[in-house]
């Protein structure tokens, strides 16, 4: 049985030191020159199995950990508490100067076998190590975005939601930093103010990745009002977010508010928006929001979007929905009529323009006037006859 037990734990060493060559080895290819900042995460997870592969590049620092199998850890995250049958984690630094990897693998027992090298050479994992790995391992598990519900209700207990807002702003990973934010609202509900602070921080530190700032902020779709401070910040983030798609459906369910600041705030983002259909999807979902509260900035704000519009089609189709609310609005009406004069397709204009004169929304001689004169313009004799007859019969 001894000799049994020997040879298992020679062949466990055995298997750790081709297991760090095996999964370290990218950290050998960086050379430490000029700034730069990467982080490759694979996670490939179910109920049995796990299986992460995580690097992080800085101008001064390369970390890389590759854990297999289901672990537990220690409350503080500081080492692995428990290891599946057949599971192994690798976990190595290296700077300039230093070049740190420490394995884990389960022996027969269930026991955890710890093999650590210093400067590619196995020595004791002596106080040294373990103050080392203490430090170095909620690092790469923050990262990685493992363990991530207990660590956040533990940054909550120990300082309350600022705690975890600025432990996740010191995150390089989008990806991890959307688990964090996801935790944190999966966790004990959210006032009024932490709300939003907690929009604040996703708007200013998630505006690299356009899919992740979209997911979290729809997840965080507040139903208060934002500070002057957070819109500020929302609206930065708008800005730098690249996909059209994403863009147009965050606004949309931020603009879903009877909120003036945030309305405006809107508009002026979607004005940026590049897709004409994208643009124009907004409008219509949003319509009401801007033309049914009587407030002319709102309006205004609007079509000044709509004026951005550069197909024809979607710009007769925004129209169209904004028509209904010209009856009770000659502001609104004038608008319609003055931008129907930029739509390039006299069909597309043509239905504009009737479609207006049949809500009954030409109530006054300034209106009728500004109606004819669009009608006058319309290059197609024909799209410009079926107009005056529409008119003629109401």
């Amino acid at each position: 049985m001894a000799l049994h037990t020997a040879l298992l734990v020679a062949l466990s060493l055995v298997v750790q030191q081709h297991t760090i060559a095996r999964n370290t080895g990218d950290c050998d290819q960086i050379t430490f020159r000029g700034t730069r900042t990467s982080t490759t995460l694979h996670s490939d997870s179910d109920d049995d199995s796990s299986v992460i592969s995580f690097m992080h590049v800085s101008d001064d620092r390369c970390t890389s950990a590759a854990i297999v199998g289901k672990m537990t850890y220690t409350d503080a995250e500081d080492d692995i508490a428990t290891m599946s049958f057949g599971s192994y984690a690798v976990f190595r630094e290296r700077t300039p100067s230093t070049d740190r990897a420490l394995s884990f693998t389960r022996d027969s027992d269930g026991q955890i076998v710890r093999s650590y090298q210093l400067n590619r050479q196995t020595t004791a994992y002596d106080a040294d190590a373990q103050r080392w790995f203490a430090s170095f391992l909620p690092h790469v598990l923050s990262e990685a975005g493992i363990n991530v519900k207990p660590r956040v209700a533990r940054w909550r207990a120990q300082g309350g939601v600022d705690n975890v807002l600025t432990n996740i702003a010191a995150m390089s990973s989008s990806g991890s930093k959307r688990a964090h934010y996801e935790a944190l609202f999966d966790g004990a509900k959210l006032s009024d103010d932490e709300l939003d602070r907690t929009i604040r921080s996703i708007s200013e530190t998630m505006r690299g990745s356009s899919g992740d700032l979209r997911s979290i902020l729809l997840r965080a779709a507040p139903s208060v009002r934002l500070s002057k401070r957070s819109l500020v910040a929302f609206e930065s983030a708008m800005l730098a977010m690249p996909s059209s798609g994403d863009k147009a459906s965050v606004l949309m369910t931020y603009g879903q508010t009877a909120d003036h600041d945030m309305l405006t705030t809107v508009a002026r983002v979607a004005e940026t928006i590049p897709s004409s259909g994208d643009k124009s999807g907004v409008l219509t979902v949003l319509a009401p929001r801007y033309l049914t509260s009587k407030d002319h900035g709102l309006e205004h704000a609007f079509f000044d979007v709509t004026k951005e519009i550069p197909s024809s089609g979607d710009l007769r189709g925004v129209l169209l929905i904004a028509v209904p609310y010209a009856i009770s609005s000659a502001d609104i009406a004038m608008q319609v009529i003055e931008m129907s004069r930029a739509i390039a397709s006299s069909g597309d204009r043509s239905s504009v323009l009737i479609s207006l004169v049949g809500s009954g929304a030409l109530r006054t001689k300034e209106l009728r006037d500004a109606f004819f004169v669009a009608a006058a313009d319309i290059p197609s004799e024909g799209d410009r006859s079926r107009v005056l007859r529409a008119a003629a019969k109401s």
